[in-house]
């Protein structure tokens, strides 16, 4: 496998009770060539101090602070620091497990794909639920249009699930005046730019 740069961008809010486990996943990435940009949008609460915390222990990790602007705008700054030659996007809330980046990134260079999408699980309570959106363990969407793969479900329409080719992303951003479904929107226009996706 090469090893090529992964950029991690993660909007932060007020993240103070989760952000500890989403960066800790992370760091236990077995694929380590990554780079996580961890944009503190305003928090109020200890959140700064935590991500500042690491940063200065681990120079893979970057806490970024500016005034709430709101989540398409911290992921757009996100975008504008990102060096590396694949870009995800996480939720604070989120975490992924150890081996993510590394099986990922392995089927995009196998495939040659321009996006890979992932399963994922929901977190209860008292349970964990693996959702999946195909029946199949593996589909490959060319741009000849014969696989019905873009479906609007939560895998397809979020920022999370998937990893991206720089090359796809470059000059695009999110649309700040959006509030809601600014991920939707952005994904979109982002997918009539794929030629192969897994």
């Amino acid at each position: 496998m090469e090893k090529e740069l992964v950029s991690i961008i993660i909007p932060v809010y007020n993240a103070e009770k989760y952000i500890k486990t989403c960066i800790d996943g992370i760091k236990r990435q077995t694929y380590s060539f990554f780079e996580c940009f961890l944009i503190n949008d305003g928090s109020k609460d200890r959140t700064g101090c935590i991500i500042d915390d690491y940063s200065a222990k681990d120079n893979r990790i970057r806490a970024v602070h500016q005034p709430n602007g709101g989540l398409p705008n911290a992921r757009n700054t996100g975008m504008k620091y990102a060096n590396g030659d694949y870009v995800m996007f996480l939720d604070s809330d989120d975490w992924i497990e150890p081996t993510c980046c590394k099986v990922i990134i392995r089927e995009m260079q196998k495939d040659k794909a321009d996006l890979v999408f992932f399963e994922y699980y929901k977190e209860y309570k008292n349970k964990t639920v693996q959702m999946k959106t195909y029946p199949h363990e593996k589909l490959i969407y060319n741009r000849d249009g014969k696989q019905e793969f873009f479906l609007y479900d939560m895998r397809t329409i979020t920022a999370w699930g998937k990893i991206y080719s720089a090359e796809i992303l470059h000059k695009y951003e999110y649309n700040e005046s959006l509030r809601t479904a600014e991920d939707v929107e952005f994904n979109y226009r982002i997918y009539d730019r794929v030629n192969k996706a897994v």
